[in-house]
């Protein structure tokens, strides 16, 4: 008798054993019913249970966890758009929060899911497409405080909202991208009439420099011609009568450019200088042609001839 008892009680001692010792991994939570009602919250590591009353009813993951979001929804400027928003949250790991995340959520990632729905489309309508974009940031925040006010009494916690993507319609993103390459061409071609106009002034200043410097050495060349003039003549009025008469407009056309081109001397001015002819000859013209009216009518001419 003492045979057969004694290996069942050690086979039944090791089976009760069993069933009452068990381990929790880290960052999980189980949990312990007595009997059909919630008992404790193991923790990990070592655990101890009564055989057969208190049961393990559930694990709680105690990791963060990433819910992807995939929502569409119209802006202000009546454009549907779709964007994805992930949520990153966790179970609070305290017993009355695992105590709650096990029990009052049977889907929590369904509802959490609706939850963000809920916010994205009280958000987003407010905001023209454009501002979607630029204030996405602003709209992930929103989202997170909303659904850390509503589901923090359930014992989850966010961690972060993020606006991954936004994806409106191909045929937006089409008329966009065609929006911004006028914008760039109408850019170009802004920088491209300043490039010509800077190249078309430069070439007006150096083309006046080189009139400039041109007309300088007409005239220095000019003045030099009068002064061997002058002196093979010896400042003789009888000089002036062959050819070398000089008015006031000669003498200045020398030396100003825009006064290039000789001008016949006035008929006052020709009296003068027949004045001055006579008086230099005593009265007496022995010339045809004493004033120089023919050196007056074309000086070039006259300045070849000698005295």
């Amino acid at each position: 008798m003492d045979l057969i008892t004694t290996p069942l009680i050690i086979v039944l001692v090791v089976f009760l054993a069993y069933k009452s010792v068990f381990t929790v991994k880290q960052k999980t939570a189980v949990v312990i019913e007595r009997l059909g009602k919630f008992q404790r919250i193991a923790q990990s590591g070592l655990q101890f249970k009564i055989p057969f009353i208190d049961q393990k009813s559930g694990v709680v993951n105690l990791r963060v966890r990433e819910l992807p979001v995939n929502i569409e929804t119209k802006t202000k400027d009546d454009v549907f758009v779709n964007l994805i928003v992930s949520v990153q949250y966790f179970v609070t790991a305290n017993a009355e929060g695992i105590r709650k995340a096990f029990y009052q959520f049977d889907n929590p990632e369904a509802q959490i899911q609706s939850y963000v729905f809920d916010s994205i489309r009280s958000e987003v309508p407010k905001l023209i497409l454009d501002d979607v974009f630029s204030e996405k940031d602003k709209i992930a925040v929103a989202v997170q405080n909303e659904l850390a006010e509503t589901i923090s009494g359930f014992g989850y916690e966010i961690v972060k909202a993020l606006v991954t993507d936004i994806d409106p319609d191909a045929k937006v993103k089409n008329s966009m991208n065609e929006i911004n390459a006028a914008k760039r061409l109408k850019e170009a071609a802004k920088e491209y009439a300043e490039a010509e106009k800077i190249k078309v002034v430069a070439a007006a200043e150096a083309e006046a420099e080189s009139k400039k410097l041109q007309g300088g050495g007409d005239c220095k060349s000019a003045h030099r011609h009068r002064q061997r003039s002058q002196a093979k003549c010896g400042g003789s009025a009888r000089c002036h009568g062959r050819g070398h008469y000089r008015s006031a407009r000669d003498e200045h056309a020398l030396y100003d450019p825009a006064l290039r081109y000789h001008q016949p001397p006035g008929r006052q001015q020709r009296q003068h200088h027949l004045h001055a002819v006579f008086s230099g000859y005593g009265g007496r013209s022995t010339n045809r042609d004493p004033v120089g009216i023919a050196g007056g009518r074309d000086a070039q001419g006259s300045q070849g001839k000698s005295c």
